[in-house]
């Protein structure tokens, strides 16, 4: 199957669209095992497992990345998405009432 196929357009003219190909290999949602399109957002820092000398911090920050699908994600804002632990976690340290 070609990653490229040619697309006629509502106004006639034609289109050709390209892609790596299907999301099939989308790791499956946390909760409900659906295929994932999302991936939690919260901040979080992460160890590193050094195998030798160590010339750079023992710990990362970055994201949690649970995979989630549309039913299952909490958005939070504009293109961010928490899992359920982190979004109770932030409406716990949320100041407003």
């Amino acid at each position: 199957m070609s990653p490229c196929r040619v697309m006629k357009l509502k106004d006639g003219a034609m289109a050709i669209v390209c892609s790596r190909g299907s999301r099939s290999n989308a790791k499956p949602c946390y909760v409900c095992g659906q295929p994932s399109r999302f991936l939690c957002d919260y901040p979080v820092t992460k160890r590193l497992v050094a195998k030798g000398p160590m010339e750079y911090p023992n710990t990362t920050t970055g994201t949690c990345d649970k995979p989630m699908c549309e039913r299952c994600r909490n958005n939070v804002g504009e293109n961010r998405d928490y899992c359920n632990a982190h979004f109770r976690l932030s409406r716990k340290e949320d100041p407003t009432p």
